[in-house]
């Protein structure tokens, strides 16, 4: 399957990974919008949008011709991965993912991330970092079969590392979209 330039692309993996930040970076490089779940998701003050109003929405969206998705949120990612031109799985350690939560978490401390729902200020969570911690046991090896599943289907898919791997592909794909250049290797 020949991938010139991916109109719909599904980001996962866990939190602190780097999702929204390649959701912005692939938005601005290939001009696609981009679409944070966890922005639907949570409604003001962290509260939860009922599941079916957030299924419903997400499926919506994974309609569109153009996009840039980034979260897990694993009822409705067989759909969006199904959609998908390209799957990219950021699958970094716990340590490292533990770490960027942290991080982010002092850093934004009491202000709303763009990527969060409004009036979402960032707070420190233990839940979350367990969350975070339990992320491979709970998800990560179901996200593994996912990305072995289509790519054996012929979607094209991405494994990567936070950092310099996640750097050099958003680089390349800059490089190959301005120079008309198939995007995909394969």
């Amino acid at each position: 399957m020949e991938h010139c330039r991916p109109q719909r692309i599904q980001i996962l993996g866990n939190s602190g990974g780097g999702k929204s930040t390649l959701a912005r970076q692939l938005g601005e490089a290939l001009d696609l919008p981009v679409i944070h779940l966890d922005r639907i998701f949570w409604k003001p003050s962290w509260v939860e949008t009922p599941r079916d109003e957030f299924d419903a929405k997400v499926l919506e969206l994974a309609k569109a011709d153009r996009w840039v998705i980034d979260g897990n949120y694993s009822r409705t990612l067989p759909a969006r991965i199904e959609r998908a031109d390209l799957i990219i799985w950021i699958n970094v350690s716990r340590p490292h993912a533990l770490w960027r939560v942290a991080k982010r978490a002092i850093i934004h401390y009491g202000q709303t991330r763009p990527d969060m729902g409004d009036d979402c200020p960032e707070h420190i969570d233990f839940g979350f970092f367990a969350f975070v911690w339990n992320y491979p046991n709970r998800r990560g090896a179901e996200h593994r079969q996912m990305m072995e599943d289509a790519r054996s289907a012929g979607k094209w898919v991405e494994v990567l590392k936070a950092g310099r791997e996640v750097r050099e592909f958003v680089e390349t794909l800059k490089v190959r979209a301005t120079q008309g250049i198939s995007l995909n290797p394969n």
